[in-house]
């Protein structure tokens, strides 16, 4: 009878038709059990969100209370927990628009170029319909690095500055520079906004090249990147950049043309940013 048995076994393995778990008493029924699953492909977004600049840290609950966060276009989504954090796992690639919903607040921001498996973190300041990308700090794979907000300390002597919690060592080779501008160490003071690509060096972003974004020697806004959310008609158009709001209006002079401001182009603007945290751009710049 064994010999049978283990005989059928067989001629099912090899011919691999007209079988079913019953020519084995013994075998276990795995019929209808998933395989086991992979982790989610794609990168993952996490961080935390902060009531309005002007607001208490108390009123933080309330902005956060019920809040989610969703990537607009795709079934991601995430609460936002009482501490105002929230990872959003599986991001493709591309510029991600982070939705912000939740009683009173309906909000995006643009997270833009998120590489595959790349491991990004931000600090979202949002107040109502206005969320502002105040932070973000990336990590890619061979430890690239990038790391994005305001100059919180600058120690000279060590040629390196504070940006969101990490030290950014700035190198003699380091390029330094505001548009097509090129600047110098001396140039990066408290309070300017700077994106920073490099290395990660144990706790140290090692950068190779640093671009000042604001604010300008006349006190402008410079903002470089790609469109996204785009509303209106020209010459007064609202769109997104690196999740800065800007709109433009008839005073507003355009590089090339106003046509030329479409979703997923780059440009350069420059503007004066509101109270809001909006920008009201004075010259917009599209790359055609």
């Amino acid at each position: 009878m064994k010999t049978r048995i283990s005989l059928a076994l067989a001629l099912c393995v090899v011919v691999g038709a007209g079988c079913s778990h019953s020519a084995n008493p013994l075998a276990p029924d795995v019929t209808g059990v998933p395989a086991a699953s992979s982790p989610a492909a794609g990168a993952a977004i996490s961080g935390v969100v902060l009531g309005a600049a002007a607001a208490p840290s108390a009123q933080l609950s309330a902005v956060t209370s019920g809040l989610t966060v969703t990537i607009a276009g795709t079934g991601i989504v995430a609460p936002v927990d009482s501490s105002g954090r929230f990872t959003l796992s599986g991001v493709p690639e591309g510029d991600a628009q982070l939705q912000f919903s939740g009683t009173g607040v309906s909000a995006t921001v643009t997270v833009s170029g998120v590489g595959a498996n790349e491991k990004i973190q931000i600090t979202v300041t949002i107040s109502g319909s206005i969320a502002t990308l105040e932070t973000q700090q990336r990590a890619g794979h061979d430890n690239r690095t990038e790391v994005e907000g305001k100059i919180e300390s600058v120690d000279a002597s060590a040629r390196s500055v504070r940006v969101a919690g990490m030290a950014v060592a700035v190198g003699t080779d380091t390029v330094i520079r505001r548009g097509s501008s090129v600047l110098t160490f001396a140039d990066l003071t408290v309070g300017s906004r700077i994106h920073a690509r490099g290395v990660l060096d144990g706790t140290v972003v090692r950068a190779t090249v640093i671009e000042v974004q604001n604010p300008t020697p006349e006190g402008e806004v410079e903002l470089e990147g790609v469109v996204s959310g785009l509303t209106g008609t020209c010459p007064v158009l609202t769109f997104t950049v690196k999740g800065t709001t800007v709109k433009t209006t008839t005073a507003t002079k355009f590089e090339h043309s106003c046509a030329a401001v479409r979703n997923t182009v780059k440009v350069q603007v420059k503007g004066v940013r509101q109270t809001d945290g909006s920008v009201v751009a004075s010259k917009v710049e599209a790359d055609e």
